[in-house]
């Protein structure tokens, strides 16, 4: 099926030349009824093979039983919009774990709804190592270019990021040593971010995953996943890593 006719062309561009942003077209029963290039190219299916089928297709088998895809389509007919964090099986077998937000959209005759998805596979396997092992590779600093890397102080000073950290934030200048709410840009200049950030170090609440929204520039909505974990303590320093990935809206 493709999308109704009286889509917007703004948003069918956006449909169909996205990358990062896979998108499922559902009926109010949760039927597949399309999916962008994106959707295809990131998980492994044609259209074909998922048009017609029950989201639920594309649920681990314990989702399955746990009635998880039952529950979102549940939770979205009530709400609007539902978000979720979940495995998503690619079409090879493998269990990918990845963000979405499914938005009921109401027409005549029919309603629909409108998951968009983001592969946060890599963070995820990312977080569980740090949280099995205290061990700090430096390879990792040199590998990963689509994730922000910070190790910071217990102030909230820089010691050390990778080049990821400074490509996502459009940084050019050096930083060790300043303060995070020193940084040249809207993120780190918010006071809630900050404020959030260092709450969680003087509870000592790490090994989560925070998620921040702002406004950036121009006034347009950036989201954030920050997963912290302390790597050492010396004395009453503490140096703590910071994980960051930016979430296309």
């Amino acid at each position: 099926m493709s999308l109704p006719q009286d889509i917007s062309p703004f948003f069918k561009s956006l449909y169909d030349n996205a990358r990062s942003n896979s998108v499922l077209l559902m009926d109010a029963d949760g039927i597949i009824l399309d999916a962008n290039r994106a959707f295809t190219i990131n998980f492994g299916y044609s259209i074909e093979d998922i048009e017609g089928h029950h989201c639920r297709l594309l649920f681990t088998p314990e989702d399955r039983a746990r009635k998880i895809p039952e529950l979102e389509i549940m939770g979205v007919k009530a709400e609007n919009t539902f978000m979720d964090n979940n495995y998503l099986l690619h079409k090879e077998g493998q269990p990918v774990w990845v963000t979405g937000e499914s938005i009921l959209v109401k027409t005549e005759p029919q309603s629909y709804i409108l998951k968009i998805i983001h592969n946060i596979h890599t963070l995820k396997l990312l977080e569980t190592f740090l949280i099995q092992s205290d061990r700090f590779i430096e390879t990792m600093f040199e590998s990963l270019l689509d994730i922000g890397l910070l190790v910071a102080d217990n102030r909230l000073r820089v010691i050390k990021v990778n080049e990821g950290f400074l490509k996502m934030f459009g940084i050019t200048e050096e930083i060790s040593g300043m303060r995070l709410a020193d940084l040249e840009h809207p993120f780190w200049r918010n006071k809630a971010v900050i404020d959030a950030l260092r709450g969680d170090m003087i509870k000592n609440h790490f090994n989560k995953t925070v998620e921040f929204t702002i406004s950036g520039t121009n006034n347009m909505s950036e989201q954030y996943k920050i997963f912290t974990k302390q790597m050492d303590e010396v004395g009453e320093v503490k140096k703590i890593l910071f994980i960051v990935q930016r979430i296309p809206l």
